[in-house]
């Protein structure tokens, strides 16, 4: 585990203690997934889970797709848009998709993982 991957996750679990759990996946990346975040308006589900990826590249790239639960409708029945993707997985989980890519990333512009996830939770909740 790199320095960077070390501090994102321990930001995460300061930020998260009890929702947040890891695991190695492969060339140093790790799969994070993040329980029970609220949802509410405009979404039917009270709440979803948030899973990403963090690679060895965290302190110079995005954190980018983000997935939630498969089952995720909004309350008035519309489509849930284009920044969403149906009938994808987060490794072994069914999911949507999340597309939301952070305008500037790179060691000028830094986004910590958990500014991701609180940005592309925001923006859910905005929708």
């Amino acid at each position: 585990m790199t320095p960077a991957i070390k501090k994102a996750l321990e930001e995460l679990q300061a930020h998260f203690p009890s929702l947040i759990s890891w695991k190695e996946v492969s060339n140093g990346s790790f799969e994070v997934a993040v329980e029970r975040l609220d949802l509410g308006q405009p979404y039917k589900q009270q709440d979803t889970w948030f899973g990403f990826t963090i690679t060895p590249l965290v302190e110079y790239a995005d954190v980018y797709p983000h997935f939630v639960r498969p089952d995720l409708s909004r309350t008035d029945g519309a489509q849930l848009g284009q920044a969403f993707q149906q009938n994808r997985s987060f490794y072994d989980r069914p999911a949507v998709q999340v597309s939301r890519r952070a305008k500037m990333s790179g060691p000028e512009y830094p986004v910590s993982p958990l500014l991701k996830l609180l940005k592309v939770h925001q923006w859910m909740l905005s929708q």
